[in-house]
């Protein structure tokens, strides 16, 4: 699977959560904590899950909307790790087993106050036609919207 005709672009997404940066920090990272916000909730059919969360692990999700319809892997390594303070990783997604990007991420949890300014930095290569980078923003914005329902112990999938 090969990007054929591609596009770079990137974004940056900031969200102040009410957690310690430990907190955060553990939700993103911990994989039964992550498989909650980051999957969806009901919305979605999980057909594989698993995170190794240290350098050179990686982490697989692949779904698809409840009611049926496009089936979506990610699939990411993590490259820097800096406990409570920062994550590297790249990761491609897929739709229906075709490559729509590949990217690289730097995540942030910062001391903000009493809370955490999580900053989620994203550059990608995505392949024309098949990919924006609005689309990527806005379901990357959800789900960091998804992580701090999590920490603030609020329902989520909503």
């Amino acid at each position: 699977m090969s990007l054929q005709t591609v596009i770079f672009d990137g974004f940056q997404i900031e969200r102040t959560v009410a957690a310690s940066p430990a907190e955060a920090f553990h939700a993103y990272t911990d994989r039964a904590a992550k498989a909650v916000w980051f999957d969806g909730g009901d919305a979605w059919e999980i057909f594989e899950r698993s995170l190794d969360f240290r350098p050179g692990g990686t982490e697989v999700s692949v779904s698809r909307a409840a009611g049926g319809g496009d089936r979506y892997g990610y699939f990411a390594r993590f490259h820097d790790i800096a406990p409570n303070e920062r994550i590297v990783m790249s990761y491609d997604m897929e739709m229906n087993g075709e490559r729509l990007s590949t990217s690289l991420v730097v995540v942030e949890f910062q001391a903000a106050g009493a809370g955490t300014r999580v900053v989620y930095s994203e550059a990608a290569v995505f392949a024309k036609g098949k990919d924006t980078v609005e689309s990527r923003k806005d379901g990357c914005a959800w789900l960091l919207d998804q992580l701090a329902k999590y920490v603030e112990g609020a329902k989520v999938g909503a």
